[in-house]
């Protein structure tokens, strides 16, 4: 009888080891669970987060490209200026060799020149509108391509976390 009293102590001694063992991981369990939730309840606040920056950043590039049409729109306006100048010279410059040939003088030569030399200057003018235009619209490119660059990046990070938030699921 002793014998049968010293093994269900020792079976009651395993038994409690193994209770023990199992509330250990339990409580590990637990723990690990309510980092989890911790961990999805940031995730999805980055979630949030991110789409709101994806919005805002889409705003940006509509507005980005806004710009650049404006831009286009006053390049445009300026070669059209630049050409309608050029006619304009060219047909004031024929008037004044007509003008001239009639007077037979040799006044011709100086007209021409002064001519010439305001058609240079309009160039030269419409020219450095053109460059800077040009600077603008290169600015405007590499700033939507920063942002297109951001978007991108946003959006891999967006479905890297979804992947992990349904992974933790």
């Amino acid at each position: 009888m002793e014998k049968e009293m010293a093994e269900i102590e020792s079976d009651r001694a395993d038994f409690q080891k193994e209770k023990d063992s199992f509330e250990k991981e339990k409580k590990a369990f637990e723990k690990e669970k309510s980092q989890l939730l911790k961990e999805m309840t940031r995730l999805k606040d980055l979630q949030e987060e991110i789409e709101t920056e994806r919005d805002d950043l889409e705003l940006d590039k509509k507005e980005v490209e806004k710009e650049r049409q404006s831009v286009k729109a006053q390049k445009e306006e300026l070669e059209n200026k630049k050409q309608e100048k050029e006619h304009n010279t060219m047909t004031s410059q024929k008037s004044v060799d007509e003008t001239d040939e009639k007077d037979g003088t040799k006044l011709r030569r100086s007209s021409s020149d002064v001519m010439l030399r305001k058609v240079i200057e309009d160039k030269t003018k419409i020219e450095g509108e053109l460059v800077q235009l040009k600077s603008q619209m290169r600015s405007l490119q590499n700033e939507k391509d920063g942002h297109d660059d951001v978007v991108n990046s946003l959006k891999k990070n967006w479905k890297n976390l979804f992947l992990n938030i349904n992974f933790c699921k």
